[in-house]
């Protein structure tokens, strides 16, 4: 009895001194990695339901992990939800799956079964080893959707039954200067090459009535042309009822490249909506553009020139429809948008507009409320009749935005403020 029990004392101490599972395999959704891990990289990314539940599944990169079953990294998926998130390896649903390390022309597919037509959300709640120059990104296929994962945040975004093995994938970006790498899945696109440096572009967003987003890029450069450009342009082949893009040769486009940028083009931007609703469209991001140079959207219906430069969301209610010929964009010098020569002011007293300093003896003047909307219009106005002021008594107390236009082309934008 001793013996056996000295003998067990023994088998503790050995087991607590040299545990066995430095290495496990977790065959339900939890995965511990191995004693490699400071040489690993992770992402655990989260799924909320419609109900609110979460679920979970980890990704791995490593110098020592492939893109085959790693028996001491890869965790099969044994009890999955009727609404889940996991990656396929040979067929299997994994919860944890390795890779090998990182590059910028990897693209992971992230696989989401669901039940209905809710609002779900993925969040990526954990980065391990990942330096702050790697950029980790979501993109959702269906809705033309670049997230920046790295920023915290949930993805938010409907959809309706069924499992979804083609709309989600994380790609990676190095976030050093102009990094933007051509995704040819006919959705957003990311502009790379050699050529980027000498590239400029524009995102825009159109916020649809129900909060969701749709993005297209336009991109400029001295190589690329007005009609197909192979490794640039991209085809949207999943529109939604709700959208924003170009058109090309009778295709719609969520990216469109055109030659350099000048001041006498013009870009169409079109618009599906299903209803009368408001609407928004920013400029998210710009690249490769200097300070000097102005881009406008033009609002042919409401006659609005709103400065995407200066951020904000231009907002605007529409009947239902698609619109080819409402908005454009634009390009004007800032030394052409001359804010500072030019003087507006609103005498209180006697509820008049007075307009000092312009160069030319005519000009064209819209006022906007802060909602967008047109207030007062006013056309070939001349010079002595500016100076002296325009009688606006019509406007209520409140805050707007006075458009002149001067013959000679010059354009001021003023904010205005009644009391």
């Amino acid at each position: 009895m001793k013996t056996k029990l000295l003998c067990g004392i023994i088998m503790v101490i050995l087991f607590v001194q040299y545990p066995f599972a430095q290495n496990t395999l977790d065959t339900n959704n939890a995965h511990v990695f191995s004693n490699n891990t400071e040489e690993m990289q992770s992402i655990t990314l989260q799924l909320k339901t419609r109900k609110g539940f979460v679920r979970i599944i980890d990704l791995a990169f490593s110098d020592f992990t492939t893109d085959e079953f790693d028996q001491n990294y890869d965790v099969i998926l044994n009890d999955s939800s009727p609404e889940d998130i996991y990656t396929y390896l040979e067929n299997h649903k994994m919860s944890t799956q390795a890779y090998p390390s990182v590059n910028y022309d990897m693209a992971i597919p992230i696989a989401i079964n669901l039940t209905g037509y809710y609002k779900y959300g993925i969040t990526a709640i954990d980065f391990d080893g990942f330096d702050k120059d790697t950029g980790v990104y979501l993109i959702d296929k269906y809705d033309n959707v670049f997230y920046d994962l790295r920023k915290g945040g949930e993805y938010g975004f409907e959809s309706e039954r069924g499992e979804f093995t083609d709309r989600f994938e994380i790609v990676f970006k190095t976030n050093k200067g102009v990094e933007r790498s051509l995704i040819t899945n006919d959705q957003n696109t990311l502009f790379n090459g050699n050529n980027t440096e000498e590239m400029q572009s524009i995102t825009l967003q159109l916020k649809t009535r129900k909060g969701f987003i749709r993005i297209i890029d336009l991109a400029f450069s001295d190589f690329t042309t007005d009609e197909f450009d192979q490794n640039y342009d991209v085809i949207m082949n999943d529109s939604s009822p709700e959208d924003i893009y170009t058109y090309l040769e009778n295709h719609k486009m969520s990216t469109q490249a055109y030659p350099s940028v000048n001041y006498d083009m013009a870009i169409p931007i079109v618009i599906n909506l299903t209803g009368y609703y408001k609407y928004g469209i920013t400029a998210i991001d710009f690249d490769g553009f200097d300070k000097d140079t102005g881009v406008y959207l033009i609002d042919k219906y409401d006659n609005m020139f709103f400065d995407l430069r200066k951020g904000g969301e231009y907002g605007f209610e529409s009947e239902r429809g698609e619109f080819t010929d409402r908005f454009e964009i634009v390009f004007k010098t800032n030394k052409d948008v001359d804010n500072n020569r030019v003087n507006i002011f609103y005498n209180t007293k006697i509820d008049n507009l007075i307009v000092k300093g312009l160069d030319s003896n005519q000009a064209n003047m819209v006022i906007y409320d802060i909602n967008g909307y047109v207030k007062s219009q006013f056309s070939n106005v001349d010079k002595r009749t500016l100076e002296n002021g325009l009688n606006l008594s019509n406007l209520r107390t409140g805050i707007y935005v006075v458009n002149l236009t001067q013959a000679n082309g010059l354009v001021t934008s003023k904010k205005l403020i009644v009391r």
